[in-house]
């Protein structure tokens, strides 16, 4: 089922589920409410106010969604950006496959804070971040997120905001839950069973409860559907494999114009720079534009791609939802020793396992264009072509490179099983009747194995293999040929391929503690205040398989055994000041305020603080705001983590790619000259400058942690207004609407120069190196082939870079109108409306602190996505036991990000989208329900995202369709 069409199924059950402003109305005739922590804040009020804009959402909502995973009914809201989960594909595998993972602001998952009952969740990878999938949705409560800073309460990561998931603390009785979802096409099926119980016991003054789910869905793979087979992301490495030449080593111009001859092609027609690729009955033919005398062997891969040639698809085998299962379990146990103290005890474990599956390996070590082979290996002088080319270089005796996608071993699939516990212990209760205390302590542990289960190859055994005289078939069945489409026997396929076996271990330990009472009395109300203390330690530590320690593993770069750890000492302080109250146009007006000092063993001494007002003009009418300043140290992944190779995107030619390709933009525009002269300053041979062709959009890049790095520091303004209008008639007093401003601002940011605007900072598309200059920074992060002139590496560093600077207004609408109140009769049920709209001002990122500032407003690239407006909605019609009703969700268009740095680019961006899902429910008089709905009932198929034919970006749009979902849940 789609996992962001799901969201919109059944949520708002009742009124101000989705986008309460943070007011809680409570009716006159209610009894005073108890006192409440809201999020953002670490003192309970009565009112429920929060001053910074929040959204709550009730587990009614999350239970009948019609999406068995929490991720999936928050990242619709307008207030996040594209975040992680089943659309994730790991290409090469590695921890974080599958998990679930929140983007408040598109601000980065790392920059958003998650918490449950105020306390830190044990993280799920190395930056940090938390698998929300890993609590039991049984168990929740509620979860209430707010936008903007929030350091100052909780600490490090809370720039973009909080996610805070609240538990079912006095559940009594059993409830459970089961719910199964498949796609129209029959595939991409999803289940999930969740249940809870809970007893009171020692007559009352102790409460336990139990809870677990099990969840898994089915894999769609790139060819199961229409808009992404094939995709345009053709690389010549195909499984017949080829010889590269050499820049300085090349063959007779003459001799390949015999050979090509002899198949019916006039002379020229393959030049000796071309790749020189093997058909199976040995002759020659060249993938690259225009395709010459290839000759189909039934390769599901190979994709003819006309004028531009024959091709491997790169996503043949890649998948857009990864299959995975995935089970939780969270006990809790509190006990009430006296009136001044309860003590509780809580643990929680989930196990999930997650595969992953890549394209087919190619033979080569990361950087290198294949393979080097012996002119004497015996398979290639039965290769007569292919001998008689080798024969005419003028040093013919020199081994030659050979470039081979090893499909005979299938493609690479990868698993990664993670097991995540966390501990707590903890007592609070009162030392007077003003003043209370809360302490607990927190061990969470999360292990991940990730494995290789097949596909891989040994880059020392398929050099031993053909370095071999007899070419290997002393050592495996029939010897080594990868001189084209041959056979190879399973015995050859066993010796060179290798299963791998990495494990990660992450660790946090927490220790806090707080005090919070009145201090005194204002005419306005008492002065509260919460002074806390808390330690934190956080462990990491990575041990790779001996073929990847050794970086013997093609095409995988090595990796380092690692281990770090980093801790925290901080205090805090906030305080509440009633400032006014009953006095007319203030009802009430109040201001908090706050500070944390931090001091990190690797970052220093850090202070945040905060100042919000809430103010009650009236009844009906709240206005709000505040301002503060938050940071995010950096976290144990971009600390230590070891070196690590992954694929860039960098598109393709004309409009984008490698800017030496001779048939790209830059190579043909006004600055053509000064941008071959630096093509040919950083390697790229001479002989091949008018014929060089990229050959793939995706590139070997390479990053590592860094510990030098410096936290990151970030303001951030908010301003709003909430209006209910309570007093009014049973027709209108339902109705709440709030309308929040936002402006956050971020700098010494933490990331990534991702691979495409390496290159184009490298050459000048936005002034970055106006002198087109090789020892430009951004030009020394480009490795290139002096052979090939390919590029054989982009280092993509984790730096202090510049910042961001986002802006915009998010507003929101409920009411649940009675039709009694327009005199339709007692029985004619409820009308529920609710309308979430977001809209974007601005998006600016800063790549240096000395960089312009480029704003990336209303642009959208495969991971990231800045639209101007968000809106989602729904409305639904409530009649007893029934309800029916349709969401409704819409982005505005979207313009191409490479515009941003290469305002010459002509890669369209896609238009606007909308999505609407109808859902049902009915329930009866014994606690039983039954809901069902479609998802996606046009069968809206995605946009294309960037210049390749058959990408998306697969966590904005519904890659699966059109689907169904059907679900139970009863109450003993």
């Amino acid at each position: 089922m789609p996992k962001y069409t799901r969201l919109l199924l059944g949520s708002s059950l009742i009124s101000f589920v989705c986008a309460n402003p943070a007011l809680a109305q409570q009716s006159s005739d209610q009894a005073k409410p108890a006192e409440i922590v809201v999020t953002g804040s670490r003192i309970a009020r009565q009112d429920y106010v929060a001053q910074s804009p929040i959204v709550t959402v009730s587990p009614a909502a999350i239970q009948n969604s019609g999406t068995p995973t929490i991720d999936s009914y928050l990242l619709q809201m307008p207030s996040f950006g594209v975040g992680t989960g089943g659309f994730s594909n790991g290409s090469s595998g590695g921890l974080g496959i599958g998990q679930a993972n929140l983007n408040l602001r598109g601000l980065g998952t790392v920059r958003t804070l998650v918490l449950l009952d105020g306390r830190r969740m044990e993280p799920g990878n190395a930056q940090s971040v938390v698998d929300i999938n890993t609590i039991p949705t049984s168990a929740l409560q509620g979860v209430e997120v707010i936008t903007g800073g929030a350091s100052a309460t909780y600490g490090s990561d809370a720039i973009a905001g909080v996610v805070n998931f609240k538990l079912r603390h006095r559940f009594s009785g059993f409830e459970a839950s089961a719910q199964m979802g498949i796609s129209e096409l029959g595939d991409a099926p999803n289940r999930q069973f969740s249940a809870i119980t809970g007893r009171d016991f020692a007559d009352g003054r102790g409460h336990v409860i139990l809870s677990g789910e099990y969840a898994d869905r089915g894999a769609i793979g790139f060819r199961d559907r229409a808009f992404s087979t094939p995709t345009g992301n053709l690389a010549p490495q195909m499984g017949n494999g080829f010889y590269s030449p050499s820049g300085t080593n090349l063959p007779s111009q003459s001799v390949v114009n015999t050979i090509f001859g002899s198949y019916g092609y006039v002379a020229g027609t393959m030049p000796r720079t071309g790749n020189f690729g093997i058909n199976g009955d040995g002759t020659l033919y060249r993938s690259q534009a225009p395709g010459t005398n290839y000759k189909p062997n039934g390769d599901p891969c190979v994709v003819n791609n006309g004028a531009a040639g024959f091709g491997y698809d790169g996503n043949c085998t890649n998948r857009l939802q990864n299959p995975m299962h995935r089970w939780a379990a969270l006990t809790r146990a509190e006990y009430e020793v006296s009136d001044k103290l309860t003590v509780f005890g809580q643990f929680q474990f989930a196990h999930s396992l997650a595969r992953s599956q890549g394209s087919h390996a190619q033979l080569n070590a990361v950087g290198a264009t294949g393979v080097n082979v012996p002119v004497t290996n015996p398979f290639v002088q039965a290769n007569t072509a292919l001998a008689a080319v080798l024969a005419s270089r003028t040093n013919p005796t020199a081994p030659f490179a050979f470039v081979k996608r090893f499909e005979e071993a299938g493609p690479r699939a990868f698993s990664s099983a993670t097991d995540t516990l966390q501990a707590t212990l903890g007592a609070n209760g009162k030392l007077s009747p003003a003043w209370s205390y809360d302490a607990y302590a927190t061990y969470g542990q999360t292990t991940a194995d990730d494995r290789n289960t097949s596909g891989s190859v040994s880059l020392s055994a398929v050099n031993q293999l053909l370095n071999a005289a007899d070419g290997g078939a002393s050592l495996c069945t029939g010897g080594f040929n990868i001189f084209g489409p041959n056979p190879v026997s399973q015995s050859c396929i066993d010796y060179v391929s290798r299963k791998t076996l990495s494990s990660t271990k992450i660790t946090q330990t927490e220790l806090s503690a707080s005090l919070t009472g009145s201090l005194f009395k204002l005419p306005a109300g008492d002065v509260k205040v919460n002074v806390g203390g808390t330690y934190r330690r956080n462990t990491f530590r990575v041990n790779p398989d001996p073929s990847l320690l050794a970086g013997d593993i093609a095409a995988v770069s090595a990796i380092a055994n690692t281990v770090g750890s980093t801790n925290v000492w901080e205090g805090s302080i906030e305080a509440l000041i009633p400032v006014l109250a009953k006095l007319p146009l203030v009802e009430s007006f109040n201001i908090t305020a706050g500070y944390r000092y931090s001091h990190y063993n690797l970052a220093g001494g850090n202070s945040t603080y905060k100042i919000n007002f809430d103010w009650r003009v009236a009844s009906p009418l709240l206005l709000r705001g505040g301002y503060q300043r938050a940071v995010r140290a950096p976290n144990i992944g971009e600390l230590f983590l070891p070196q690590a190779s992954t694929v860039a995107n960098i598109g393709a030619a004309p409009s984008s790619g490698d800017p030496c390709n001779a048939a790209g933009t830059l190579r043909n525009g006004a600055n053509g000259a000064q941008v071959l002269a630096l093509c040919l300053a950083q390697g790229m041979p001479n002989s091949i400058t008018s014929s060089f062709t990229q050959a793939n959009i995706g590139v070997g890049a390479t990053t590592a942690g860094n510990r030098a790095l410096q936290p990151e520091t970030a303001t951030s303004f908010t301003l709003g207004a909430v209006f209910q209008p309570t007093m009014a008639g049973e027709a209108l007093r339902r109705i709440s609407l709030s309308v929040d401003y936002y402006n956050i601002a971020i700098n010494n940011t933490i990331g990534q120069i991702v691979g495409q605007n390496i290159l184009n900072k490298c050459y000048n598309t936005d002034g970055s190196n106006p002198t087109y200059d090789p020892n430009n920074m951004f030009c020394q992060l480009i490795t290139r082939s002096n052979t090939t002139g390919q590029i054989t590496n982009l280092y993509q560093p984790l730096l202090n870079l510049g910042g961001y600077k986002t802006d915009g207004i998010d507003a929101a609408f409920d009411w649940a109108l009675p039709l009694a109140s327009l005199g339709m009769g007692e029985k004619a049920g409820t009308l529920t409306l609710n309308l979430n709209v977001s809209w974007l001002n601005s998006f600016r990122i800063q790549a240096l602190p000395a960089a312009a500032w480029q704003n990336y407003l209303g642009t959208i690239s495969g991971t990231d996505t800045y639209a101007r407006w968000k809106w989602s909605g729904q409305v639904a019609y409530e009649r007893g036991a029934v309800q029916v009703g349709a969401r409704w969700r819409r982005m505005s268009s979207f313009a191409d990000n490479s515009i941003v740095t290469n305002p010459a680019s002509t890669v369209a961006g896609p238009g606007a989208m909308q999505y609407v899902d109808l859902f049902a429910r009915i329930r009866s008089k014994s606690g039983f329900e039954f809901r069902f709905g479609v998802t996606n009932v046009a069968d809206t198929q995605p946009p294309q995202v960037g210049a390749t034919a058959g990408f998306t970006n697969q966590a904005l749009y519904d890659v699966i369709g059109r689907a169904y979902y059907a679900g139970i849940r009863f109450h003993l």
